[in-house]
């Protein structure tokens, strides 16, 4: 988004929301309760509603036909969750993978394989953007350019006061749970093994609802949660909950990939 803004587009972002609310295309603000929109929705209002217009909706292409209603002058559509949402069409496609010995598993859709799509998803026109990419073998002949990402996920904030942040490693002497759904438990784990936390890993399925209770713990010293996940418990935070941002930096090189397919590609704008 901010890449876009500062060459002159006008960019909006589409998402599913909270898959609970079945109801039509929605705008996402802060205003919005996080419970209500979901996490990722809520997170993506929080960092970018000021700047560009963000809807929610489980049909993308109402959300997008809505979202340019409401802000003709958007020229870019960004679809945060669309891969597998083939109605959706889309002129770039970037997918991003994370290369670890869960990434692809058994190779099978769920529920019998860890993959929401298959592999032939990873087509001529997509562009990949990986992470620990040096981990894994990567086929010479591939049909498409692979650009590396890193994942910085080093500082955590006070979800009641986000003035107040510390890095992950200010918590090493203190007793420490971790909240999360099940889409983000290999990372955190990382994070535990990288920064030697004396931490205990509490893991909710998938779209999870948060509640009251399962960010309480008496022995605990600090607790912590994804970024997306903490912003869900706003309404019943308490003081010792954190929450661990998570950022992605990525080559420049494909930032001008991005900008020059948009450029030559004017019908999308």
């Amino acid at each position: 988004v901010d890449l876009l803004l500062a060459h002159g587009f006008h960019p909006g972002i589409v998402t599913q929301g909270n898959s609970d609310n079945a109801g039509p295309p929605a705008a996402v603000t802060t205003a919005n309760s996080s419970q209500h929109s979901g996490g990722k929705a809520f997170l993506l209002a929080q960092l970018h509603g000021k700047s560009c217009p963000v809807w929610m909706g489980n049909d993308r292409i109402a959300a997008a036909q809505a979202l340019l209603t409401a802000h003709p002058e958007c020229n870019v559509i960004i679809s945060n969750d669309g891969l597998q949402y083939h109605r959706l069409e889309r002129d770039i496609e970037v997918i991003a993978v994370d290369f670890n010995e869960q990434s692809f598993g058994n190779g099978l859709l769920l529920p019998a394989g860890p993959l929401r799509s298959t592999l032939k998803d990873l087509g001529k026109s997509s562009i990949l953007v990986a992470n620990n990419l040096q981990n894994h073998y990567v086929d010479p002949n591939q049909q498409n350019k692979t650009y590396n990402m890193k994942l910085v996920n080093e500082t955590a904030y006070l979800v009641l006061d986000p003035q107040q942040r510390k890095t992950i490693a200010d918590f090493g002497k203190e007793s420490v749970r971790i909240v999360t759904d099940a889409d983000n438990v290999h990372w955190l784990y990382e994070l535990m093994q990288k920064t030697g936390l004396n931490a205990e890993l509490h893991s909710h399925p998938e779209n999870h609802r948060f509640k009251t209770e399962d960010i309480h713990f008496a022995d605990a010293d600090i607790v912590l949660m994804p970024e997306e996940n903490a912003l869900q418990c706003k309404d019943f935070a308490h003081g010792k909950l954190w929450a661990v941002s998570q950022k992605a930096w990525v080559n420049s090189e494909l930032q001008s990939v991005l900008l020059r397919k948009l450029r030559d590609n004017p019908s999308s704008l």
